[in-house]
């Protein structure tokens, strides 16, 4: 009967670990997609402008870099757990922006091209 237990408690912890190990992949695979995601976003949707934008917000250096050498950077700059704060706070500022250039009275007053 104990060992039994004990066998049964093996088998557990083992299924447990695949279990997790399973899971650590599912992550990965959506970690993978949200970056090609968000490349295919900045390829299609940004010009180099708009990416040096980007770029200088973040305080990133932005010397002799292709357009996919800026969106490889924005895009693992982002996807940080410890730059979400950032990630956030440019998006929602930008939706302002937006907003902004499209009011009736503040659009003539806004410069700024997102």
């Amino acid at each position: 009967m104990n060992n039994e237990n004990i066998i049964y408690c093996i088998k557990e912890t083992i299924q447990d670990k695949n279990h997790i190990m399973e899971n650590d992949i599912i992550s990965n695979v959506f970690e993978i997609d949200g970056l090609l995601a968000a490349q295919i976003n900045y390829a299609e949707n940004y010009t180099v402008k708009d990416l040096y934008l980007i770029m200088d917000y973040y305080q990133l250096c932005k010397r002799k870099l292709k357009k996919t050498d800026l969106i490889e950077k924005i895009t693992y700059y982002e996807l940080n757990p410890e730059n979400s704060g950032d990630y956030q706070e440019r998006i929602r500022l930008w939706e302002n922006i937006d907003e902004l250039k499209n009011h009736s009275f503040f659009k003539k007053y806004i410069l700024f091209n997102t």
